[in-house]
């Protein structure tokens, strides 16, 4: 986790460096290497938020439990990114058109557009879980005998990711509409939140307690923005 942070220090040194040598036209179309740093930093410490969200619960996983339970723990989180690569790949397809319409004030097409998104992901998450579901004891045996007891492990975190489909656009939406300040409370919150409750769960319950408190932030932060755009929006971007 140190290597990642300091990695991550260091590329954002090095960006706004290069970024500062760069020579600019006097056109209207130019952006200030300032604002390109205010508007990205918080999507960047969102993203660190993000990596803290997938890794603290494997470190106090194995303080408690050891090697073995992170290992079994990681493989059922690993099978579940298949369905958050689904959501990943949409999102990133329309994020383009849901900072034109924002901008645009198109707001009927921003809604349609975001709720058409969320569909078509939970569609495509159902299956995948489904087939995921039916056929899980085969693909946890491929990794030994041992992996079966995490089962209902991996069934509490496959949640998590139908819930996120649900909300479709949810995890770029604020970063696309400028307010990705606003999404980095959130998930400060969230990681607030989701340590204290590891640090609870986990010794209790080991990895069923660190899947029900993934699940539960995953729950809390995808309802926050959900709230706050129809708040303030008045956009679902959620199906129905």
């Amino acid at each position: 986790m140190y290597g990642f942070v300091v990695l991550a220090a260091i590329s954002f040194i090095l960006i706004f460096y290069f970024l500062n040598r760069i020579k600019t036209s006097n056109t209207n179309e130019n952006v200030p290497v300032k604002e390109i740093v205010r508007l990205s930093l918080p999507m960047g410490v969102s993203n660190v938020i993000m990596y803290l969200l997938l890794s603290i619960d494997i470190f106090i996983l194995k303080k408690y439990f050891g090697n073995q339970a992170v290992a079994h723990y990681s493989v059922a989180l690993k099978i579940i990114t298949i369905l958050s690569m689904i959501i990943l790949s949409a999102t990133i397809n329309i994020s383009p058109k849901i900072s034109e319409l924002y901008n645009s004030k198109k707001f009927l097409e921003l809604e349609a557009l975001c709720r058409k998104t969320a569909k078509i992901i939970f569609s495509v998450n159902v299956v995948i879980s489904v087939l995921l579901g039916l056929f899980i004891k085969q693909v946890l045996l491929f990794f030994g005998p041992e992996y079966l007891a995490i089962q209902n492990v991996f069934f509490v975190l496959l949640f998590s990711q139908l819930f996120c489909s649900v909300f479709g656009v949810v995890p770029v939406y604020l970063n696309m509409t400028e307010r990705s300040r606003i999404f980095q409370k959130i998930l400060l919150i969230t990681l607030s939140i989701n340590t204290a409750l590891n640090c609870i769960l986990i010794p209790l319950y080991g990895a069923m307690g660190a899947a029900i408190v993934f699940t539960s932030s995953v729950v809390f932060w995808n309802i926050c923005v959900v709230i706050y755009v129809y708040k303030k929006d008045r956009i679902k971007l959620y199906f129905n």
